[in-house]
């Protein structure tokens, strides 16, 4: 369920466009410089808990997202943010962690923002999985 500008307040949060969160992300943590086929980056700015997907995320780097997750979780951050922006393959199993992250955060709307790839592979796993909502 996409979180709306007027749940955002009424949890206390200052409502953010992907774009603008998008803009904090980079200042905050820039894309790494080199190429590689995965790259986990995360860690708190302020109120935010980011953490940052690059490359070819599949069932090998679930436990690595999931423990960055749970920690994230396990915060006083305000939001969650997991960028995807840069995931350029993403398996079930991967679509899997994080609908459950979505989940487990239900009672707490706003608090995971989940930012899309821009990579078509990733983009058609979400459409045909009809998961679109669960992302930004």
């Amino acid at each position: 369920m996409a979180l709306d500008q007027g749940a955002s307040k009424r949890l206390g949060l200052q409502w953010e466009s992907t774009e603008q969160l998008l803009g904090r992300y980079r200042e905050w943590k820039p894309r790494p410089t080199d190429a590689l086929e995965f790259d986990l980056v995360s860690g708190r700015d302020k109120d935010i808990a980011w953490i940052g997907i690059y490359g070819e995320f599949g069932l090998s780097r679930i436990p690595e997202v999931a423990k960055e997750i749970a920690k994230a979780e396990g915060s006083q951050a305000l939001r969650i943010v997991i960028n995807l922006q840069d995931v350029t393959f993403m398996d079930s199993s991967a679509l899997q962690l994080l609908l459950e992250a979505r989940s487990r955060m239900k009672g707490e709307p706003g608090r995971l923002r989940i930012l899309r790839s821009k990579y078509e592979p990733v983009i058609e796993l979400i459409q045909t999985t009809q998961t679109e909502d669960a992302f930004y």
